[in-house]
C-alpha cells in the first residue's frame, strides 16, 4: 500500500508541475527579443534607439514601439539632444508619433518633432531638372524631344518609383530640459506599418528595418558635449511563431 501510495503521490506532484502552477510554463516568443547588446560607451554620451517585431501573423501588423534611451556622459549634465533618425522611405514603414515618458515629461522637460519624407527623392527630382553651369553658360541650343503620351507615363512611373527606392525619410527628435535629462528611457516612438506585406516577403526569418541614429548634444551651460553615439534602432518585419513549453521536461 505505501509503494502505490507513493507512485500516486509523484504522479500527481508532476500534474500539479506541469498544469496547475502557471508560474513553471514559459510562454516565449521570438518576437520579444531582447535588445542587440550595445558596446560600452565608455565616457561617451549614449542615445540608443529600441527594436520591436511587430508582426501579429496572418499579414496583420501592429504599431511598432521603440525606446529612445539615454546614458549620459559622466559628470555632464545633459541639457539638450537632437537626435537625427533616418531610414528608406520604400521599406514599408512610417512615422506616427513619439512621447516623452511620464517622469520625465514631468520634470519639465519639452519635445520637438521635425519629420521630413522623401527627403533625397525630391532633391534629386529638382537637380534633375537643371542644365549643367557649363552648358547653360555657353549658350548652346538645347533641344528637348517630347515623348508619345504612353511613353511619357511610362517613364514618369519608373522615374517615380526610381525615387522612392532612392528616397530617405527623417525624422528628427529634439528633447531638452535646461535641468538636465536622467539617464534611462526618456521618450518612446511609434512607427507603422504602411505596406501591405505577404508571407513570402517577410517569412520567419529575421526581416529588418534599421533605423539610423545620428545624434548631437549639449550640456546645461549650452556647451556641444563631442563625444557623443547615436545607436541605431530597428523594426523586424519577419513573424515569430509562439511557443509553449513546460520547465519540467526542460531540464
Amino acid at each position: 500500500m505505501r509503494m502505490t501510495k507513493i507512485r500516486v503521490s509523484v504522479l500527481a506532484a508532476l500534474f500539479v508541475g506541469c498544469l496547475v502552477l502557471p508560474s513553471q510554463l514559459v510562454f516565449s516568443q521570438e518576437t520579444d527579443q531582447p535588445h542587440p547588446e550595445v558596446p560600452p560607451a565608455g565616457d561617451a554620451l549614449q542615445v540608443t534607439l529600441g527594436r520591436d517585431s511587430p508582426n501579429l501573423g496572418g499579414n496583420v501588423f501592429r504599431d511598432a514601439f521603440l525606446s529612445f534611451t539615454l546614458s549620459n556622459a559622466p559628470g555632464i549634465a545633459t541639457g539638450k539632444i537632437i537626435s537625427d533618425i533616418s531610414f528608406p522611405s520604400s521599406e514599408g514603414i512610417a512615422f506616427e508619433r513619439a512621447e516623452l515618458t511620464p517622469d520625465v515629461e514631468a520634470a519639465g522637460a519639452t519635445l520637438e518633432i521635425e519629420v521630413a519624407e522623401g527627403e533625397e527623392a525630391s532633391e534629386a527630382g529638382e537637380e534633375g531638372a537643371e542644365l549643367p553651369p557649363d552648358l547653360e553658360a555657353s549658350g548652346a541650343p538645347v533641344e528637348i524631344e517630347m515623348a508619345g503620351e504612353e511613353e511619357a507615363s511610362e517613364a514618369g512611373e519608373e522615374g517615380e518609383t526610381a525615387q522612392e527606392e532612392g528616397a530617405t525619410s527623417r525624422v528628427k527628435i529634439t528633447i531638452s530640459n535646461d535641468k538636465g535629462l536622467p539617464d534611462g528611457i526618456i521618450a518612446n516612438l511609434v512607427f507603422k506599418i504602411t505596406k501591405e506585406f505577404t508571407f513570402e516577403e517577410v517569412g520567419t526569418d529575421e526581416h529588418l528595418i534599421t533605423l539610423d541614429n545620428s545624434v548631437s548634444a549639449w550640456a546645461t551651460d549650452e556647451k556641444e558635449i563631442t563625444d557623443v553615439m547615436g545607436e541605431p534602432g530597428g523594426i523586424d518585419l519577419a513573424y515569430a511563431p509562439v511557443v509553449f513549453a513546460c520547465l519540467f521536461y526542460m531540464h
